[in-house]
């Protein structure tokens, strides 16, 4: 089945159907972002948490319909240990295929979650 939704110009995520124009204008917002925190990363020495990375989408979403641009605007952190289930799991692990140095780590999120 996924071939031929491919054929036909449709990505399937889970169980949604996301047409390739979607999936690309997607793609075209996050690897901006994942280079940037990488860059982020290779200068501090600093593993980014999924946390860290909710909160540059809300930074730079500029959309005010968007709940992380207001946790992101207010200050209030998101947590998503499952973040790499689904697309932007797709585009973390291309961009980490691209530039194997770079580390997200969920493990300072739970323990930020547990003392939260």
């Amino acid at each position: 089945m996924g071939k031929e939704l491919r054929e036909k110009g449709i990505n399937r995520i889970g169980n949604v159907f996301v047409p390739n124009s979607r999936y690309c204008r997607f793609e075209e917002f996050i690897l901006p972002i994942l280079s940037e925190l990488f860059e982020e990363q290779k200068k501090t020495g600093k593993i980014i948490t999924p946390s860290q990375l909710i909160w540059k989408l809300g930074e730079k979403i500029g959309n005010e319909e968007s709940i992380y641009y207001w946790c992101c605007k207010n200050k209030i952190p998101v947590f998503c240990p499952a973040i790499t289930d689904g697309s932007l799991g797709d585009m973390i692990y291309f961009f980490k295929f691209k530039n194997p140095e770079f580390k997200l780590d969920v493990s300072d999120d739970i323990v930020e979650m547990n003392n939260y």
